[in-house]
């Protein structure tokens, strides 16, 4: 169940991926670079104002206890200790570390390297990002069905199958686009 909600929690995070570069390029088309900046500042006034007039906690107050930055610790240590938390650990951080590089690299990869325009890259990172909301969607699913082991054992394959034909098909051919978009 909790890998359920979380792959729902997925699906409602992987929404800003798509249109957060749609919109940006959007301002920077009509606006200039400078417009990004302050609508970005606008957002975080607008989140202050909601923290400062009323956005309270929504955990119960006992709860709050579990927060103290020893018992972070404590939990923190009792959980590396466990096999199984470290194993699927080191998994989530192997995927996640590629998710990261595409992320901070794709922009640079894509516009600069193969040349596309600011908003060609806003729409084929949203296609990305779709497809992260549709494997979101599928793994709600299937979790259920298949269980949490079978997914992250199928998942890791995956994940590192496509690391390997993303990487021989930029060495084998070039920089390609199908290469950098399609095997993520």
């Amino acid at each position: 169940d909790a890998a359920r909600t979380l792959a729902l929690m997925s699906i409602v995070l992987g929404i800003a991926p798509v249109l957060g570069p749609l919109a940006g390029s959007t301002l920077l088309a009509w606006m200039g670079w400078s417009a990004v900046f302050w609508a970005l500042a606008a957002v975080a006034f607008a989140l202050l104002a909601a923290v400062a007039f009323g956005l309270t906690e929504t955990a119960p107050h006992p709860r709050l206890q579990a927060v103290s930055p020893a018992a972070l610790a404590r939990n923190f240590v009792f959980l590396l200790g466990q096999p199984r938390y470290s194993a699927y650990m080191v998994a989530l951080c192997a995927v996640q570390t590629g998710i990261a590089a595409f992320i901070s690299s794709s922009a640079f990869v894509i516009m600069r390297s193969l040349g596309h325009t600011a908003g060609e890259y806003a729409v084929l990172f949203a296609i990305v990002a779709s497809g992260h909301i549709i494997g979101a969607i599928a793994s709600s699913h299937l979790v259920m069905r298949l269980g949490i082991d079978r997914m992250i054992r199928t998942g890791s394959v995956l994940a590192c199958f496509s690391g390997i034909v993303a990487a021989g098909l930029g060495w084998a051919s070039g920089l390609r686009l199908y290469a950098v978009l399609f095997f993520l």
